[in-house]
């Protein structure tokens, strides 16, 4: 705010009485208007020079130039330079700290040769120099940072870094500044034309040639910061280590015709982010209104794939829900729950077991005699096969001498396994007579099932294979 006892000026006539205090004020206003011209039409940083050079291990030099704070005040480090000595404490210092200048808390002062003088009577305004740990830096303006070094008890490692120097500037039509938490002011952006010919071509230049931002800066004011280098424009923040530190671009509309980062430089399409997308308020949405998948912007952090008539398809790579390094198309881990029906194209495993979906079965009738029924599945495929009796003897007629069997006999024309041998029926070991094998798990085309009775005695049964 600006006081009114700042805009008055002293008011000379011929006869008055002027006292030391009638110099200052007059002094004190023309600075008071300088600054208030600085800073209202200009930003603060460097204007120029103030290059910075490591000397020794534990001496820097910050050559000649001139920067400018929040509050218009110039800061100048004169033709001779100004060096800077790491402190040497008992407590070794390291980690990251900025080299900053400040206008001087107190002015100094020359003594001259007048021995009648009371006080000193010139005034030098010489820049203060400081080593602030990065962590602890305030970038609001009132000190201006000039490089960031890397100390290792009281020693400075590594190059010195001027990337994060900040320049004076103006602005045609005013000029981005911090108003309160936010900063604010419209950007005005000019190109040169290469050529007439480009003029010409150029239709409603003025539509290009002015953007309104709104920045909103940090909760630390450690920025935002907008720099620009030919085509790119770039927001950011001192925290650079920091991806929540990063400015906020608030804008109705943008348009690129290029490729747009967020949080990085490193662009691989025509928007990366680097860093977590959250909607704060209402639903983010994906490819258009109508999206096939959308964020509901609350805390359970749900996305849902919505069905708007079209169709929803993960193309290449694998998906896992509930790991992070899936080994198939899709990876489950924990319960899998189906509401409705599941149609799989391919085979079906549990754990290292597949699941057979195809079956086919065959009715099998013994009095007396043998009966056989062959199942053909097409090709050879993974199957498992076995037989179930369903009625025996309905006339009551069975006695000592009956007997009855029901047997996988062969696959393939190959006979499998004997189960039961011996005896007034079933033959040697190894004969067709033996009862063989009652399930069967293999790989074929060709199942032959077999039901055999003995005596009169009657024999209903069924054979069942499940195929892939």
């Amino acid at each position: 705010m600006i006081k009114e006892e700042e805009i008055k000026r002293v008011n000379y006539f011929e006869g008055q009485h002027l006292r030391d205090e009638d110099f200052q004020d007059d002094q004190e206003y023309h600075i008071t208007m300088r600054h208030l011209h600085n800073k209202w039409l200009h930003t603060w940083g460097i204007c120029y020079g103030l290059e910075v050079n490591k000397e020794t291990d534990r001496r820097v030099k910050i050559y000649e130039g001139m920067a400018m704070d929040k509050d218009g005040q110039e800061i100048i480090v004169p033709e001779e330079g100004l060096e800077v000595d790491v402190p040497l404490r008992v407590n070794s210092v390291s980690g990251e700290f900025y080299l900053t200048l400040k206008y001087p808390d107190n002015s100094s002062g020359v003594e001259t040769s007048d021995v009648c003088a009371k006080e000193k009577t010139r005034i030098t305004e010489k820049a203060q120099s400081n080593l602030e740990k990065v962590s602890e830096f305030v970038n609001d303006g009132s000190k201006i940072p000039l490089a960031k070094i890397r100390l290792e008890n009281c020693v400075i490692k590594d190059d010195i870094d001027t990337s994060i120097r900040n320049f004076a500037g103006y602005a045609e039509l005013g000029c981005v500044r911090k108003v309160g938490d936010t900063m604010m002011g419209p950007l005005i952006i000019n190109r040169a034309p290469d050529s007439d010919e480009e003029i010409n071509s150029l239709e409603n230049i003025e539509s290009i040639k002015k953007i309104n931002l709104h920045l909103v800066a940090s909760k630390d004011n450690d920025g935002p910061y907008i720099s620009t280098n030919k085509d790119t424009i770039s927001l950011w923040s001192l925290k650079k280590d920091e991806p929540d530190d990063f400015a906020n671009l608030h804008v109705k509309d943008i348009y690129a015709d290029g490729n747009v980062g967020i949080g990085t430089t490193n662009l691989s399409g025509r928007l990366t982010i680097n860093g977590i997308v959250q909607s704060q308020q209402g639903v983010l949405t994906f490819f258009s209104q109508d999206a096939d998948i959308e964020y509901d912007g609350g805390s359970d952090g749900l996305f849902i794939f919505k069905d708007t008539g079209g169709k929803t398809a993960f193309m290449g790579g694998d998906i896992g829900i509930g790991r992070t390094n899936p080994t198939a198309k899709l990876h489950v881990e924990g319960d899998f729950r189906a509401e409705g029906n599941m149609r799989l194209g391919g085979k079906l495993y549990v754990g290292n077991r597949i699941i057979l979906r195809n079956y086919h079965t065959v009715w099998l009738f013994s009095y007396d005699n043998t009966d056989t029924s062959e199942v053909n599945l097409g090709s050879p495929k993974n199957f498992y096969a076995f037989v179930v009796m369903t009625g025996c003897d309905p006339n009551h007629n069975f006695d000592q001498g009956d007997a009855f069997a029901l047997d996988i006999f062969k696959v393939d024309g190959n006979k499998t396994s004997p189960w039961l041998s011996g005896g007034e029926h079933w033959g040697e070991y190894g004969s067709d007579n033996n009862v063989y094998a009652q399930s069967y798990s293999g790989f074929g085309q060709w199942i032959l099932f077999r039901a055999r009775s003995v005596q009169d005695a009657y024999l209903h049964g069924i054979g069942i294979v499940f195929y892939e």
